[in-house]
């Protein structure tokens, strides 16, 4: 399999009435509202979510590719993404943002190559090579067995 080398995507938005909005992309549609605390109506995930989210997915799609070629058995891959949002002279600033990253795999001998995938994964997600010059980020990982 071959990739681009240059890829695009489209999403379209619109205004909900409300407090929110839908976007749609060619595989679906996402619902997103202002968050509570500024009036939103809980019928979506706000921006700030949405924007997490992409940096969690983009870290685990890409250990999923990197885990194809290194080709071993994972039981699960979960993650939390929690960014910090400051007031900074008068207005909101995303300050930092930590990843925690949970990995289990089925073998001992798996455990080398789970590794190696993160590191991977880590240096190849575009998303977090695209912010970590602007917004301070963190990534933990704890890769382990499976716990019989």
């Amino acid at each position: 399999m071959s990739v681009p080398w240059i890829l695009k995507y489209v999403v379209e938005g619109k205004w909900n009435k409300r407090m929110g909005g839908e976007i749609t992309t060619k595989e679906g549609d996402i619902y997103f509202d202002t968050a509570e605390e500024f009036g939103g109506f809980k019928e979506g995930a706000c921006p700030d979510e949405l924007f997490l989210s992409s940096i969690g997915g983009c870290l685990l799609t890409t250990y999923l590719y990197f885990k194809k070629k290194l080709n071993f058995q994972m039981e699960n891959y979960v993650f939390e993404v929690e960014g910090v949002i400051k007031m900074e002279h008068g207005s909101y600033k995303i300050s930092k943002i930590n990843v925690y990253t949970e990995i289990e795999v089925a073998k001992k001998e798996d455990l080398k190559r789970a590794e190696r995938c993160f590191s991977l994964a880590e240096e190849y997600c575009h998303i977090t090579r695209t912010i970590k010059n602007s917004i301070p980020i963190e990534i933990k990982k704890d890769i382990h067995v499976k716990k019989k």
